[in-house]
């Protein structure tokens, strides 16, 4: 009886350990690491690779992967202090050539920084760095991502009063330096197009809701909004903020 038991136990783990090292397997296949030191060093799974190639490269690596129903495929993009957002913007272009459907932007410094602390020189580059960015877009084309935006609000608070002599001035339309300007003009076309378009998320009163619940709200009723813009999964995305009378 115990050498039954012992075969069935056995054999329990050795299923377990194949199902985990394939879920394993699936995980590191869907996922595609591509790191930017500079404009001339990028590396894609820890092979050196150019930008123009980098499409190829991606459709090679998964044209003979079998997609199971459930999985997605994502690229992580790890890039340097220096890196511009028109440079994260063509390794996109190239990733959207692929099949990869989720992209995620980390910066080094801002993944690995402390929040306590000294605030070092390149703690300060990758904050003018984020700003230089911002500055360069369009009113219409500035969305942020809250990381960065955290980043340089502690960064900013944090340093020394020399440190911010020498740094970016903090523009004003951050939203941790001014929150925008609350519109008061609302009718149910707008309600309608926050309502169905998956690039809106509302809050009411600063809490979120279900967003069928607009089609019962009367627009003469509400005192006004403002609209935050970020990038989420890259993808623009827009935070309503109503507010009742």
């Amino acid at each position: 009886m115990k050498l039954i038991y012992s075969i069935s136990f056995f054999i329990f783990c050795l299923f377990n350990f194949q199902v985990s090292n394939a879920q394993t397997d699936s995980l590191e296949q869907n996922l595609t690491k591509i790191n930017v030191d500079n404009e001339q060093a990028i590396q894609i799974d820890n092979a050196a690779v150019i930008l123009d190639s980098l499409g190829i490269i991606i459709n090679n690596k998964l044209q003979n992967y079998k997609q199971e129903d459930l999985d997605v495929h994502t690229a992580n993009i790890e890039v340097s202090t220096n890196t511009t957002n028109e440079f994260i913007e063509k390794i996109k272009a190239e990733i959207q050539k692929t099949p990869i459907q989720f992209i995620n932007v980390q910066r080094s410094v801002i993944t690995n920084f402390s929040e306590s602390g000294p605030v070092t020189q390149e703690m300060i580059e990758q904050y003018n760095t984020l700003i230089d960015g911002w500055e360069n877009l369009d009113e219409d084309e500035r969305y942020f991502r809250k990381i960065e935006l955290n980043y340089v609000e502690n960064i900013h608070q944090r340093m020394t009063f020399q440190q911010q002599v020498k740094a970016k001035k903090l523009p004003g339309y951050l939203y941790f330096v001014k929150k925008p300007e609350l519109k008061t003009e609302i009718n149910f076309q707008d309600l309608e197009r926050w309502r169905f378009s998956s690039d809106y998320v509302v809050y009411i009163n600063n809490m979120q809701i279900e967003k069928g619940i607009l089609s019962a709200k009367d627009p003469k009723k509400l005192k006004g909004y403002y609209i935050l813009k970020y990038l989420v999964n890259e993808e623009p995305t827009h935070e309503v903020y109503l507010f009742t009378k």
